[in-house]
């Protein structure tokens, strides 16, 4: 049956396309399914529904979405994290009939998390009892914190059915958790050889017979139970066993980054697996490899295309333009003079200007240089009566610098009161006076504004991390840092200004000191504690590292190209590494003025 996933109303006449390409003997992209439009053996694509009156490039419709009832979807999430969401999106973008197991619950794992999983099969086994008898439903089961979805049910079921097994498993790289079963594994001509138990597929009285012999404990491990059985000779051939060997359905990005690109073509972003050319559908960030799957995220499913730039910018906000002065959020803002800093005046003139009221904030100002007193205290006698309340911080405390920030960002975490924490260096030039607003309109746990220096590619953020925690260029820097790509981007780093929520403060961070991680900087430091402990918690090595995310705050800045080639391909970031630019260089500067 097929129903419309999203209609946008009174924008005049419509126009239906559908994306005819050459028939081609590998796959093409395609981001949802349901239309009729059977281009090839793997891909049915959708039709594209765009009204002529509205806005250049914005998707009214995802095409006739299917809703299958042919194919149910199973997870098992303990916590509404990021990273759940963000699977749930994926999943409602391409209609996916969704069932969340053990929502609520307390995680039971041991304490090194890698060696865990039996909860899931539980309560798998447990859902499994209510579909024994139906044998023509289709179920997939896999994770939830680190999946994004990239195409919908019907692309899935044509490449269950062909692979003609009744259960097909992920396919893996590295042998895990027991390399000693390596010898046990059948031989293949082409493809990974390993299972992989994060995602898988078959019919459900197979499935059923699969965790059949399930007996064991919640914090035993899934992946060593399911691949007993696959390894299992006799198991195998009775259940109709298989691994999807060129990851056609399912794609572990652990030891596989070199492999995978993200393809753009006809609107759409899919990622493609170049070493077998496919187009995987269930995108699994297993092991260490979150901040890739982040990366990929920032596009799939459909969240920025070269078509229609971000689709995800105006989802989740929080308006505060109806609110009365009164009611607006009392926020910490933290003023940050770590070294000799040019125009410091100019600096607290347009902090004064910045549109909020002054006594919903607590300002804490740091200033390490003896040389900016005067400049401080002037600013202190003209206008520290405005604010709520007022701290200031001299070289005469002998404050490092992770310590003063450790101690503002306390203000705001130790005052229930307290719903932002909002930091600026002094050498950040702020031209947007709604800037702050605009941050909490967004809604989000960590966000930062984008600024960069004029005429160079140095930026408050990072696209990427290289596996010491420090810069690695991401393919997609250059473009968002000289806005050819705008939107919303969850990345590993920011810096310099950056606005975070109260209640996460007092919650997942609220026991540590964010400011200090080994020998990493204060602003490194931060990143890294936030990216560790935001997310699931601390339930599994399967969590989504928080979003960090970095957003343009000037509505004037340019609009994306378009890009007249109809294909494109990026790849994954694998770590470029460069040196860190120092801070001391110059200051640093919005693009654009409002």
């Amino acid at each position: 049956m097929f129903g419309l996933k999203s209609v946008l109303l009174n924008c005049g006449e419509w126009q239906i396309k559908s994306p005819h390409s050459s028939k081609r003997g590998r796959e093409s992209s395609a981001s949802s399914e349901g239309s009729s439009l059977d281009i090839n053996q793997d891909i049915i694509f959708p039709f594209s529904i765009r009204a002529k009156n509205c806005p250049s490039g914005m998707l009214l419709m995802w095409g006739l979405q299917e809703v299958s009832d042919n194919l149910l979807v199973f997870t098992v999430a303990t916590k509404e994290t990021e990273g759940f969401k963000r699977f749930r999106r994926s999943a409602q973008v391409f209609n996916y009939n969704l069932k969340v197991l053990g929502l609520g619950e307390e995680w039971h794992g041991r304490e090194d998390q890698r060696i865990a999983g039996g909860q899931k099969i539980r309560h798998l086994k447990s859902a499994l009892e209510a579909y024994a008898e139906k044998e023509d439903l289709v179920i997939l089961f896999t994770e939830s914190y680190d999946v994004i979805f990239a195409s919908g049910p019907a692309e899935v079921l044509k490449k269950f059915k062909q692979a003609k097994s009744k259960v097909v498993f992920s396919s893996e790289t590295l042998i895990y958790p027991d390399r000693r079963l390596e010898a046990r594994y059948p031989v293949v001509q082409e493809g990974k050889r390993f299972l992989g138990s994060g995602g898988f597929i078959g019919y459900a009285p197979y499935l059923r017979q699969l965790v059949a012999d399930w007996q064991g404990l919640d914090s035993e491990s899934d992946q060593l139970f399911y691949t007993n059985v696959f390894l299992d000779p006799e198991k195998r051939k009775a259940i109709n066993i298989t691994l999807d060997h060129r990851c056609r359905i399912f794609q572990n990005l652990n030891g596989a980054l070199d492999e995978v690109a993200l393809k753009f073509e006809n609107g759409q972003v899919r990622v493609r697996n170049l070493a077998f050319d496919t187009l995987p559908v269930v995108i699994h960030g297993n092991g260490p490899t979150k901040l890739q799957l982040n990366y990929l995220g920032n596009y799939i499913p459909q969240s920025w295309t070269f078509e229609t730039g971000c689709t995800v910018c105006k989802e989740g906000l929080k308006n505060l333009s109806s609110l009365k002065e009164d009611s607006l959020p009392l926020t910490v803002v933290g003023i940050f003079i770590e070294q000799p800093t040019p125009f410091l005046d100019q600096f607290f003139k347009r902090l004064q200007l910045l549109r909020y009221p002054k006594k919903k904030i607590h300002l804490f100002i740091h200033n390490h240089e003896e040389h900016h007193l005067p400049q401080v205290s002037s600013f202190v006698e003209k206008y520290g009566q405005e604010y709520r309340s007022l701290k200031v911080m001299g070289p005469e405390d002998h404050l490092e610098n992770a310590a003063a920030r450790h101690l503002c960002m306390n203000l705001c975490k130790q005052n229930p009161a307290c719903e932002y924490y909002f930091s600026l260096d002094a050498e950040v030039v702020l031209k947007n006076p709604d800037t702050l607003q605009i941050l909490m309109e967004q809604n989000k746990f960590v966000i930062a504004p984008l600024v960069s220096r004029i005429g160079k590619l140095w930026s408050n953020f990072w696209g990427a991390v290289n596996p010491d925690g420090y810069y690695a260029r991401s393919e997609d820097y250059r473009d968002i840092v000289q806005r050819r790509r705008i939107g919303l981007w969850n990345v590993p780093y920011v810096s310099s200004v950056y606005l975070v929520k109260g209640s996460i403060l007092r919650s997942q961070l609220a026991q540590l000191d964010l400011f200090h991680h080994g020998k990493l900087d204060a602003d490194m430091a931060l990143c890294h504690n936030i990216r560790e402990q935001v997310g699931a918690g601390k339930q599994e090595n399967l969590s989504l590292v928080p979003k960090l995310t970095v957003y343009p705050v000037s509505p004037k800045i340019r609009p994306t190209p378009k890009v007249s080639p109809s294909l494109n391909f990026t790849h994954v970031p694998n770590y470029k590494l460069y040196p860190k630019i120092s801070p001391n260089e110059d200051p640093i500067h919005s693009r654009v003025d409002r």
